[in-house]
């Protein structure tokens, strides 16, 4: 499992850091605001195979630039892959979305983050059934009148029926990187932001059975968080949380793995559900409206069901 997660942690930081350099250098004259955020989740080593699966993908991007000294560039993707049987083909999703407004250079020939060749040599090395999926967002903005927004989502589900007197199980691993970076925190900002969600839920009941949350903001304005937590059942090991907030250069990584296991005392279906969503946005001068994290709204919703169930 560790060396998946290494390989597309390098190939994704290696992709989207080969995008922003490329850009500055050819802009060399212009300040330039950046903004990324960046995550995968694995599931593998499952306890029975899915009855069913499902994915989706969504991504959104959108630029402003006034003047002649305004110029912005925003990227999202998202891919996302549930193989149940290693004789068929995997359930796959993807959605790529690319807004450019007056940019002072011409893009690279390849914009494309590679998403989509990753994922196939990822999950045949993975014994089946697994799933997996990524997301990124990235904006660049020169000059002193733009703004740019991004946007991207994956999701993957996947249902399950559990025998009487049994225990469904599997392991897990997630990443979450995020970058921000001014040159003047007084009149440019960036932020970047990302959740990630793993329910367990009784697909009758609507009732959630068990979850892990992660969450992470940088902002130059200072609005920084990176956390995690995790339900009874589930067993969490971080292997990295590192962060540099406070400069105009801010960063958040976050790498945890984790394993789930509940046991059940009748006949259940079960279904589980991972989501993900990455923004990214700056703005120069204009103020961001990036939204709030995920996590809260996961709280909200996990403790009024449970305490639903519990009444």
């Amino acid at each position: 499992m560790n060396q998946q997660m290494k390989l597309v942690k390098r190939f994704l930081l290696i992709a989207t850091s080969a995008i922003a350099s490329s850009l500055l250098a050819n802009s060399p004259s212009q300040a330039a605001t950046i903004a990324l955020s960046d995550s995968f989740v694995i599931l593998n080593e499952f306890s029975q195979n899915p009855i069913s699966t499902g994915t989706d993908t969504k991504t959104n991007t959108n630029t402003v630039a006034s003047g002649d000294d305004g110029s912005a560039i925003a990227i999202a993707q998202a891919q996302a892959s549930f193989l149940s049987n290693p004789l068929l083909p995997a359930d796959t999703s993807s959605d790529t979305d690319m807004n450019i407004n007056q940019l002072p250079m011409e893009p690279p020939a390849d914009i494309d983050l590679g998403l989509e060749e990753e994922i196939a040599p990822l999950l045949s090395s993975l014994a089946s059934p697994a799933a997996y999926n990524t997301s990124s967002s990235m904006v660049t903005g020169f000059g002193k009148n733009n703004s740019g927004r991004a946007n991207s989502e994956a999701t993957v589900v996947g249902d399950f029926f559990v025998n009487a007197g049994t225990s469904f199980s599997f392991d897990f691993i997630t990443n979450l990187n995020l970058y921000a970076s001014v040159d003047d925190p007084i009149t440019e900002n960036a932020a970047a932001s990302g959740d990630i969600l793993l329910a367990l839920v009784n697909p009758e009941t609507e009732e959630v059975l068990d979850f892990f949350l992660a969450t992470g903001k940088v902002d130059s304005k200072n609005q920084d968080v990176l956390d995690y937590l995790g339900s009874s059942n589930i067993s969490l090991e971080p292997l990295n949380q590192e962060t540099d907030f406070g400069s105009n250069q801010e960063s958040a990584d976050l790498i945890v793995q984790g394993s789930l296991k509940r046991d059940f005392e009748q006949d259940t279906n079960v279904r589980l559900v991972e989501f993900k969503r990455n923004q990214a946005e700056v703005a120069v001068p204009e103020p961001l409206t990036i939204s709030g994290s995920l996590l809260s709204g996961c709280f909200l919703l996990i403790a009024k069901r449970q305490r639903k169930a519990n009444s």
